[in-house]
């Protein structure tokens, strides 16, 4: 039984609700390290890829120049080849090997100049330069 002339009184006070931004805001420091971290190392991966495609590209060029000296010989010896079967110097079967010889030059030099252009492609696709 209460009297009549007695008053009440509620007092709420938010014990934990500082906790609560402490924790949301750490959460959001955490979060935010994560993006920082994952950033950088996609930085990094892509640093690390355009070096790795300048490096085959500058050996697929190499390769092309060896290549295109390549099936210049290929060809003169081809050629010197068919002047002496002309003549009767040389078998049909020594033709047929430096002819051979040949081809297999120009197989070569073209499958690195399609290698050559793929790999200027990815370079300039990395590099945002196409």
């Amino acid at each position: 039984m209460t009297p009549k002339n007695a008053l009440g009184l509620t007092l709420t006070l938010p014990i934990f609700s500082s906790g609560t931004k402490a924790s949301q805001l750490s959460q959001a420091k955490i979060n935010y390290e994560i993006a920082e971290t994952t950033k950088d190392m996609y930085e990094q991966k892509l640093t690390l890829q355009a070096k790795q495609y300048e490096f085959t590209y500058n050996n697929l060029l190499e390769q092309y120049l060896n290549q295109k000296n390549s099936v210049v010989v290929a060809k003169e010896v081809f050629e010197k080849i068919n002047l002496k079967y002309e003549q009767g110097l040389v078998s049909s079967l020594e033709l047929t090997s430096a002819n051979s010889s040949y081809l297999t030059s120009e197989t070569t030099y073209t499958s690195t100049v399609l290698q050559l252009l793929n790999a200027e492609l990815a370079l300039r696709k990395i590099n945002n330069k196409l």
